[in-house]
């Protein structure tokens, strides 16, 4: 059997507490900057999953100036954050992504075919923390108003008809 590598080593540590993590001393790794990127490695690994606080909504609903996108949560994650997508075609292709790019340090609404379109820059944890009308940045320069709504879950069917939609209530 051959020996352990320093990094499979360190992965045999992945259930401890990510503050804790133990690697191999310095005379297994040739520096001490190669043994700092090999713990930064190691906790970004422990802290990909998101925590169940940082899921988010099931779906959020954007309102664009052209439409209104409703995005599913799904189970990829980008950035330690879940990825939203809109519906696309039957194949399965096209549709919006909502998604956090931490290249940006923001998140990011964009087509499979054009790359990024608008970008909210902020290090909010979910589409919940940025739920209302703000200004987003168009990637291709300038700003606009987008409205992110949060779909309200109640556990009765509930609706409201407008007082001049019913019959009864017209003169003739």
């Amino acid at each position: 059997m051959s020996p352990a590598t320093p990094m499979e080593e360190a992965a045999g540590n992945l259930g401890k507490d990510h503050q804790s993590l133990e690697l191999p001393d310095a005379t297994a790794t040739s520096s001490a900057q190669e043994q700092q990127h090999a713990r930064k490695r190691l906790r970004d690994e422990v802290c990909q999953a998101p925590s169940p606080a940082v899921i988010g909504p099931p779906e959020v609903t954007v309102q664009f100036r052209w439409a209104v996108e409703t995005f599913r949560r799904t189970d990829l994650v980008e950035g330690a954050r879940v990825v939203y997508r809109s519906r696309g075609t039957v194949d399965g292709k096209g549709g919006l992504k909502l998604s956090y790019q931490e290249t940006t340090a923001a998140w990011e609404v964009s087509s499979s075919s054009g790359g990024c379109l608008y970008r909210l820059p902020g290090n909010f944890a979910s589409p919940a923390d940025f739920v209302g009308s703000r200004s987003w940045q168009r990637s291709y320069g300038g700003e606009c108003n987008l409205i992110v709504m949060q779909k309200v879950h109640v556990e009765e069917d509930s609706g409201w008809l407008e007082p001049g939609l019913l019959a009864f209530d017209r003169p003739y």
